[in-house]
């Protein structure tokens, strides 16, 4: 978990943070009276599902959701008349300036709510497929050559997909289109016992949520245990 600390920057709440990070962006409580109706905020959604295959099976999950809510320019909203921000039937509580639960089961799209006076508003999300490398598997010697092709199963929704290993920790490698392969430059790698994730990302910016304005972007990653020949 330390390691997707690491890796990936997302602009949300007028924060560049790295998922599971400390940002601490600033918190803004409305004044008494403010008119806290979802038609006056804005709503940024943080979906991160953290796979990991490292043994032959099923990859194991979580998932972490985070929305932020913005009010009269104000981002890092924390409400204070009676609002409540719920999951299905977890609630978020409210650290860093946003709105935070993690989950251990869920749909796709998660789906949540904004509460007010008796009322709900819906937050829905994709959640992006978790990318598990068709090439190399678990266990694989995989060559460490200049172009090395990965393959994987694709996404529709994503905005692209990319390839995270031990010499380049830190992903910096733009996002690509997915087309169901990539390839990736393995020359630096050292031989020996290693790790290759792909990692994905879907985002949304959907009209009629009944919201001032709406954002979503979805990460996920899986990884594989594979030897460097």
């Amino acid at each position: 978990m330390a390691r997707n600390a690491l890796r990936r920057g997302v602009a949300v709440g007028g924060c560049l943070i790295a998922v599971l990070s400390t940002c601490t962006g600033p918190t803004y409580n409305p004044p008494a009276g403010s008119d806290t109706s979802p038609s006056n905020l804005g709503v940024e959604v943080l979906v991160d599902e953290l796979g990991q295959q490292l043994t032959p099976g099923s990859p194991s999950t979580s998932l972490d959701v985070s929305i932020y809510f913005s009010l009269n320019g104000q981002s890092g909203i924390e409400f204070n008349q009676g609002e409540s921000v719920k999951c299905g039937g977890t609630s978020l509580s409210f650290t860093l300036g946003r709105y935070h639960a993690s989950l251990s089961g869920w749909s796709d799209p998660v789906v949540c709510s904004y509460n007010r006076n008796g009322g709900s508003t819906k937050i829905s999300a994709p959640v992006a497929q978790l990318p598990l490398p068709t090439y190399p598997t678990v266990g694989s010697t995989v060559p460490r050559t200049a172009n090395l092709t990965v393959t994987y199963a694709q996404d529709p929704r994503s905005l692209g997909i990319r390839v995270r290993t031990d010499a380049n920790i830190a992903s910096d490698a733009a996002f690509k289109p997915e087309t169901g392969s990539l390839v990736y430059d393995a020359s630096q790698e050292k031989q020996g016992s290693g790790v290759l994730t792909l990692e994905r990302r879907v985002k949304t910016n959907p009209t009629g949520t009944g919201f001032k304005s709406f954002t979503s972007t979805s990460n996920s990653d899986a990884s594989v245990l594979i030897t460097w020949g």
